[in-house]
């Protein structure tokens, strides 16, 4: 592959063309045609078919000098890093958002959990023994189908994502609709009627599916 000829005029065209003509040992080159002014602390984000394989170029204009990165990997489809400027070298380490990713995890789950709650108590499931079936059992598939979800939108995507949700709400839906059937209705005191409960398990999944997009849309990153 040769240089990228593409000039950016948002960019000054002394500082584009250094990085044109950058030559760099292993055959890695100026990909886009933009270059970005970055300071100590700001966050850049490549959402447009990032490379594979890359490295990191810093151009200081004042002194005409260049600090070039290792080869960096992708390793997730969403993959972030942190570059760190030491004197003359510049050392960039992955920096995936563990933290923020455990808490929207417990976040859904909990939310989750809550939202069937408040709908078995309009179905009329008051019952101790028969909230304690739901708790568990919404506790168990909540788990599965968000670390599933999470692994989906690790290597994957937004859209991978999505798609997984819905098939694999729907089988979460029938699922629970089965052990609600055979275990809440066996230790009520007053057992409903058989259709109640995968009934329950339908309206409990759709609503927590709806709310779940729409916080989503709210709050970017919990779903």
């Amino acid at each position: 592959h040769s240089g990228n000829d593409r000039y950016d005029e948002s960019t000054p065209e002394e500082i584009w063309r250094a990085f044109v003509e950058y030559k760099d040992k292993d055959g890695y080159y100026f990909l886009q045609g933009t270059a970005w002014e970055v300071g100590k602390d700001k966050e850049l984000a490549w959402t447009y078919y990032p490379p594979k394989s890359f490295k990191v170029l810093i151009y200081n204009p004042e002194n005409e000098t260049f600090l070039v990165s290792d080869v960096c990997e992708k390793y997730a489809f969403d993959s972030y890093f942190t570059a760190k400027i030491d004197g003359e070298s510049i050392s960039v380490r992955r920096s995936y958002k563990w933290g923020l990713e455990v808490a929207s995890l417990l976040a859904r789950i909990l939310i989750t959990i809550a939202i069937e709650i408040g709908i078995a108590l309009a179905f009329g499931f008051r019952n101790k023994k028969e909230l304690l079936v739901l708790v568990i059992a919404n506790t168990i598939t909540q788990i599965i189908l968000n670390v599933i979800l999470n692994i989906i939108n690790f290597n994957s995507g937004q859209r991978a994502f999505v798609v997984g949700y819905i098939l694999l709400e729907i089988a979460v839906f029938v699922i629970e609709a089965v052990l609600y059937t055979l275990l809440m209705r066996r230790l009520a005191e007053k057992p409903k009627p058989i259709w109640r409960y995968p009934l329950y398990a339908l309206v409990a999944n759709l609503s927590s599916f709806g709310i779940g997009l729409l916080i989503a849309r709210i709050i970017p990153g919990i779903f």
